[in-house]
């Protein structure tokens, strides 16, 4: 796999699946899939004629919105399978703010989508990470899914039909509650302040929100306050006592009352 694909970058990584950006041997970009799976399915899928078919019928399923394998293999070293599909540019869904009026029309592509795959939309992959957004001829706004690779290979070696005990339509409504929730979020907004000196600036957590200064000063502004506080409270006290020692006859009233 490595004499035949260059690397450019790290799409995503889950536990199961890293997806590179890559070139093949013609210079063409590439989505480079590359799975992790347990030792019996790496076996299993090492059988005779097993990889083949699981690989066959996985390039069967066929629809516009669906991501297209072109080619796969298992790694000589570790047999662990890798897939290749077409590079698309796009932005990940779970990365997009999708508007209200948007959402009912990726509600009808999904709807279309199962319609048309029936079962077999069991086995694709509707995690908000793993579907790509990007816009039509006309400016709408269009998703681009994938099968969900660990889970058919695992599925196959394991001599189950790929997809079992999943749920197409509730995994679409997942994902459309969750775009719905994302919508009904306020923005967040940027915080600015000055950097910690010194510091490299492109980590986000390592930002100061007042300068040294500045807390300084409101710090002593509040020692300020609590002896002014202090001061009138001694001084109404003194007040008092001096006029008591003024006038004794009203304090005895005041201590007879």
């Amino acid at each position: 796999m490595g004499s035949r694909f260059k690397v450019q970058d790290l799409v995503s990584q889950t536990s199961d699946s890293v997806v590179y950006r890559a070139l093949d041997a013609d210079g063409v970009p590439v989505f480079l899939t590359r799975l992790r799976l347990d030792p019996e399915a790496v076996e299993a899928l090492r059988e005779p004629g097993v990889f083949e078919e699981a690989v066959a019928r996985l390039k069967a399923i066929k629809h516009p919105s669906l991501r297209k394998v072109v080619d796969a293999g298992q790694d000589e070293v570790d047999g662990y399978p890798w897939l290749m599909s077409r590079w698309l540019d796009g932005e990940s869904l779970s990365e997009r703010r999708v508007e209200d009026e948007e959402i009912g029309i990726l509600g009808e592509q999904c709807c279309t989508l199962l319609d048309e795959l029936g079962e077999a939309a069991d086995v694709v992959n509707f995690d908000p990470k793993q579907v790509l957004t990007a816009r039509t001829k006309d400016g709408k706004l269009h998703l681009l899914f994938a099968v969900d690779y660990p889970r058919w290979f695992r599925d196959w070696a394991a001599g189950y039909p790929p997809g079992v005990g999943r749920s197409a339509p509730r995994e679409i409504r997942r994902l459309l509650e969750g775009m719905v929730a994302k919508q009904l979020q306020p923005p967040k907004k940027e915080v600015k302040g000055p950097a910690i000196p010194m510091v490299d600036e492109r980590s986000p957590a390592l930002t100061s929100y007042l300068p040294p200064q500045d807390r300084n000063w409101f710090a002593v502004l509040t020692w300020l306050g609590l002896l002014a506080v202090a001061g009138v409270i001694f001084f109404l006290t003194w007040e008092g006592m001096k006029r008591m020692e003024e006038n004794p006859r009203l304090g005895n009233e005041s201590m007879s009352r």
